[in-house]
């Protein structure tokens, strides 16, 4: 077995790798640490059975011209502590694909319904390399860039906005920065949207990009049917038309098209706060109209003794084309991310 890792070293095993690298070169370790700028004295003992300091590696990493070591210096992978093993990280696996639907994640407050649809945004133009559009009437772009930023960096947002970052997290944010700007993604933050407008720039898109995968609206509530709607008594009419409208732009542009929608306060003044389809604001047309209807609920912010904590339930209310059912995933609220939560299956 290898020797313990001392906290903020990589394991021993690299210096078979570091071995294998200087034998190329017809090196000795003696020789590569002098390379590096070590003070070398004959009898040089590198000290193989210990870990290796990120900044030692590093150096080492430069000397042989080896991304893929100067990689493994910077990464944040190895150096903390590790304070115990939670159930994290298995892919709980749940088809939700669907190619040219109108869907909706609604959510009552404080349980971060944009959080999750711009992670489904990034899994998309990240990891499907498909292009995005996200339209914010309610947030302006910067807002919702560092969120992404925060989440793909993982590091806590507050820290960021406080300006109290250390260098890792700099090194974190600054490889994160740079996967987003390679990332498909569209941001508009008109907050006086109309529908025809929407489908409009959704087209215009279209044309630019050559493919569009996804268009996001946070939120509909937010959204008019034109520029002369009224309110009052009418508003009814207006969010069922504008429902409606999304429905019509998925159906002929075929694209998926998530939207963030409220909801009533009677999820409130129920004993179990689980949100459910008639919770929808406004209008029954949006249950109608959705070919999948997502809720988040989050135990801890109605139960502070809960032992879900960091927890929150995805519901999928209506899916036209598959089963319903809860998800759980981890969710981080230091940098506002959803994560897979394995089941618990390990053992002690």
């Amino acid at each position: 077995p290898l020797a313990r890792v001392n906290v903020g070293q990589i394991s021993a095993a690299v210096w078979s790798v570091l071995r294998q690298k200087c034998a190329a070169r017809g090196w000795s370790l003696s020789e590569l640490a002098r390379r590096a700028g070590e003070y070398v004295l004959e009898g040089y003992n590198p000290h193989t059975s210990r870990g290796v300091t990120p900044a030692r590696l590093k150096r080492y990493a430069n000397v042989l011209e080896d991304q893929n070591l100067a990689l493994l210096a910077s990464e944040d992978l190895h150096w903390d502590e590790i304070i115990r093993v939670e159930p994290l990280g298995e892919v709980q696996v749940y088809d939700l694909t669907v190619p040219d639907g109108a869907n909706f994640i609604a959510q009552d407050i404080c349980v971060h319904n944009t959080a999750l649809a711009l992670a489904i945004g990034q899994n998309v133009c990240m990891r499907g390399n498909q292009t995005v559009a996200v339209f914010s009437l309610e947030m302006p772009s910067i807002q919702l860039v560092l969120r992404m930023l925060c989440s793909e960096a993982r590091v806590d947002m507050n820290r960021v906005r406080q300006g109290q970052l250390n260098d890792r997290d700099f090194e974190r944010l600054a490889a994160a920065a740079g996967r987003l700007a390679d990332a498909p993604m569209v941001i508009d933050d008109d907050a006086n949207l109309t529908l025809n407008e929407l489908r409009s720039k959704c087209r215009r898109i279209l044309a630019q990009q050559g493919s569009l995968g996804l268009v996001i609206i946070d939120y509909l509530q937010l959204m008019s049917g034109s520029k002369n709607s009224s309110g009052g008594e009418n508003r009814q009419q207006e969010i069922s038309n504008i429902s409606r409208g999304l429905k019509s732009i998925a159906r002929e542009l075929s694209i998926p098209v998530l939207v963030l929608s409220q909801l009533s306060r009677a999820v409130e003044s129920r004993p179990n706060h689980r949100p459910m389809l008639s919770d929808l604001r406004e209008s029954g047309a949006i249950e109608q109209d959705a070919d999948l209807v997502m809720f988040i609920y989050r135990d801890e912010y109605y139960n502070k003794e809960t032992d879900q904590q960091g927890i929150a339930e995805i519901i999928i209310g209506k899916q036209r084309n598959g089963p319903v059912g809860t998800i759980k995933l981890q969710f981080n609220s230091a940098n506002v991310s959803f994560n897979n939560l394995a089941a618990e299956t390990y053992s002690s």
